[in-house]
């Protein structure tokens, strides 16, 4: 497990990074404090308003691609582990990482405020 916490170090890191889209170059942060995305019980972030521009439907699939290749790096690196298992343990952590007042969505649930 506490493997597993090392390599998380660097997702998370990623996570609050800048990540660039077809358009603009988006930061993560700003994007959450907007309430435009938030982060979900499965490791990755989603659009919490339909109403979002198409530039924040590119930026969160290009955020949960690159977080997807480096939970499948991670469950690849450890025999025990499944790319699930390692998508469920980031979904947890990030989410209790979450400040309060951001979105977070739990497994089975609307979107809700921290």
């Amino acid at each position: 497990m506490r493997k597993i916490l090392v390599m998380l170090c660097g997702l998370f890191f990623f996570s609050v990074g800048t990540v660039a889209t077809a358009s603009a170059e988006m930061d993560l942060t700003a994007a959450k404090e907007q309430g435009l995305i938030g982060e979900k019980w499965d490791g990755t972030i989603g659009v919490v308003v339909s109403s979002a521009p198409a530039n924040i439907q590119g930026f969160v699939k290009d955020v949960n691609r690159k977080r997807l290749e480096k939970y499948k790096s991670i469950a690849e690196s450890q025999p025990s582990l499944t790319v699930e298992k390692v998508q469920l343990y980031a979904g947890k952590k990030l989410i209790e990482k979450t400040p309060s007042g951001y979105f977070i969505q739990l497994q089975g649930q609307e979107w809700t405020k921290k």
